[in-house]
């Protein structure tokens, strides 16, 4: 399998063979790509979510602690911090999820962001789009897996969040385990997914594809 790593616009192929990936939903989350960002696009009810993500990463960051207290209240409380975002493009192991609307906001709080994702595509969009807003300079996106990816950056990152990921991974224990590596000793992972509930299919399969409509 080929593909691409892509950072500060940059771009060497490599190859590797990862564990985790589903490259039916890679290519379904693919045709996408181009309309990610647009407000009436198929994906606006997740883009809706955002916020909730957002407010648990950042008050769950404030309450342990790991972010400096004086910077609670302010507009960048997690300044200094570095967090991964596992899956930023939407679509890493055939996710369903926030297409770079996660990784941004996160770096608006203040911390360093490095987003993930295997498609080349969408980290493309993703890059791009945060190249129009110039306060994203604490921003990096790379087009690999986690597999590949924690290699290099064992115990690196403050937070990993992996959001709307899991469920959907073709090995859960090895796509956790890899996530948790990257975590510094005493720090945080975030992972979010919906319950397995038949309201929890009705509410994200039912009426969210009567929404995206």
């Amino acid at each position: 399998m080929k593909t691409a790593f892509i950072k500060h616009n940059k771009i060497n192929d490599f190859t590797f063979r990862p564990t985790s990936v589903d490259e039916s939903e890679i290519q379904h989350f693919k045709k996408q790509s181009a309309t990610w960002w647009h407000p009436n696009a198929s994906l606006k009810l997740l883009r809706a979510m955002n916020s909730v993500r957002v407010s648990l990463v950042r008050d769950g960051l404030i309450d342990t602690e790991i972010a400096r207290k004086e910077l609670r209240n302010t507009a960048v409380p997690l300044t200094g911090l570095k967090v991964l975002d596992v899956g930023c493009g939407g679509i890493l192991y055939s996710l369903k999820s926030t297409g770079g609307f996660l990784t941004e906001a996160l770096a608006k709080l203040g911390c360093i962001v490095t987003g993930i994702d295997p498609c080349e595509d969408l980290i493309a969009i993703a890059i791009y789009h945060a190249s129009q807003d110039e306060t994203l300079k604490n921003l990096t996106y790379i087009s690999t897996t986690i597999e590949k990816f924690v290699e290099n950056n064992s115990e690196q990152f403050d937070a990993v969040v992996t959001s709307e990921v899991v469920e959907h991974v073709n090995n859960q224990v090895e796509f956790i385990t890899k996530c948790v590596k990257c975590v510094k000793p005493g720090r945080s992972i975030f992972i979010t997914t919906i319950n397995k509930t038949i309201w929890s299919r009705i509410i994200a399969i039912w009426l969210g594809n009567i929404y995206c409509d």
